[in-house]
């Protein structure tokens, strides 16, 4: 039961979202989405974290927020209360925001970007 665990898990995450009626075109790209989703909220998890060491409360909070956003997005998507469609959008529109809300959360243009060298 243990070593099925994984694939059982998988199997579930790509299943989320997906209809029987959809081709296999559209069933790839959702659960690819899925996919990435769950991969880039680990990561901005991290990020945020080597924020909060080094003493950048708000960006670590920016951070965590863009990862909260995400995972209320794909809760609502797995709910079936907004399409595949709106949740690419909404990933799209967070991923434009985000980096400029960071940015000004590090203290401006210049201040972030030596900061971030």
């Amino acid at each position: 039961m243990a070593q099925n665990f994984p694939r059982n898990a998988l199997g579930f995450i790509a299943s989320v979202g997906v209809d029987p009626q959809d081709s296999d075109d559209l069933r790839a790209r959702k659960v690819l989405l899925v996919y990435m989703i769950l991969a880039g909220m680990i990561l901005l998890i991290l990020w945020a974290a080597l924020y909060l060491v080094f003493g950048e409360l708000p960006a670590a909070l920016t951070l965590f927020a863009h990862a909260a956003a995400m995972l209320v997005s794909l809760f609502l998507y797995s709910q079936r209360r907004i399409s595949y469609y709106v949740l690419r959008i909404s990933q799209r529109l967070l991923a434009l925001i985000v980096p400029f809300a960071l940015t000004i959360s590090l203290g401006g243009f210049a201040n972030s970007s030596s900061f971030i060298v």
